[in-house]
């Protein structure tokens, strides 16, 4: 037991604080550790200080997130593209997968996007679409589709019908 706390530190005590540490970088970990250890110590283990141990640990999360974000570099972009390029020109047909399957993924997406909002996000350009009537044709006692003959008749000749319009 001597060997894991000497291995992990203080924190090892509670397993929030070991997970909260080791966002914090490593130059600063003991420093953090012995001052989370010691706030939640001056609370004593009642449970009555539920409550308060709890707005320990929620301070200390907020602490360590701070402290990882403080590690990013404001120039850490530049050395990412500079890597990026590195990675394409050493693995040009990692790369050449790479964006063969991004463009495949958009590509899919904007073609499924096309058909949805074509076809279920918009309405037909009908003034009163309530009204549509669909008409089949009646052919040796079978219900079916008309003939296109059949529907330029049946256009020519009806005044019931304000237009009439085929689908394919």
């Amino acid at each position: 037991m001597s060997g894991e706390k000497e291995v992990n530190g203080p924190y090892r005590r509670n397993g929030v604080l070991a997970l909260l540490v080791m966002l914090v970088p490593s130059s600063e970990r003991e420093e953090w550790s012995r001052e989370w250890e010691g706030e939640l110590g001056a609370l004593g283990g009642s449970s009555a200080s539920a409550w308060a141990r709890t707005r320990v640990l929620s301070a200390a999360t907020e602490d360590a997130i701070r402290l990882s974000l403080r590690r990013i570099q404001p120039g850490a972009w530049a050395q990412d593209v500079r890597f990026a390029f590195r990675t394409i020109r050493t693995r040009p047909m990692y790369a050449c997968a790479a964006m063969l399957t991004f463009a495949l993924g958009i590509g899919a997406n904007v073609a499924i996007f096309t058909v949805i909002n074509a076809y279920v996000l918009r309405p037909f350009p009908i003034e009163e679409p309530d009204r549509i009537v669909w008409l089949e044709g009646l052919k040796e006692g079978r219900q079916g589709a008309v003939s296109a003959p059949d529907f330029v008749d049946w256009r020519a000749r009806t005044s019931a019908f304000q237009d009439l319009v085929a689908v394919h």
